[in-house]
């Protein structure tokens, strides 16, 4: 029995990692398993970023959950001479967040894109 221990614990190890992988690959953002895609106008965005001369589209944008509601939120300028974040909702409706906090807190967890170097 000693020396199945070892054996049984590895496995119960390899079990709790497979659910943990499993489980965060299902996750869905706005309701969408890869939001950077699925989300045509977000997929426009980058496609933009991608391609971008002028600077308005250089930065990161992040997903980040608010009030139980998926925001995505960007740095970048987006010709708006000089609002620090864009945050929309799902639908990609501009929906600024008026809490500092939200923005302080993002993180390369949330981050979903970047073109900066």
């Amino acid at each position: 029995m000693k020396k199945m221990l070892p054996v049984i614990i590895a496995l119960m190890n390899l079990l709790v990692i497979a659910s943990c992988e499993e489980e965060s690959n299902n996750k869905k953002v706005c309701g969408v398993e890869n939001p950077t895609t699925d989300l045509t106008w977000l997929s426009d965005i980058i496609s933009q970023a991608e391609n971008d001369q002028t600077g308005s589209f250089t930065g990161k944008i992040w997903i980040k959950s608010y009030q139980n509601t998926d925001y995505v939120v960007t740095n970048m300028p987006l010709g708006s001479g000089g609002l620090m974040f864009h945050c929309f909702d799902c639908e990609g409706n501009f929906n600024p967040i008026d809490d500092l906090e939200f923005y302080k807190s993002l993180n390369d967890q949330e981050l979903v894109y970047t073109n900066v170097k």
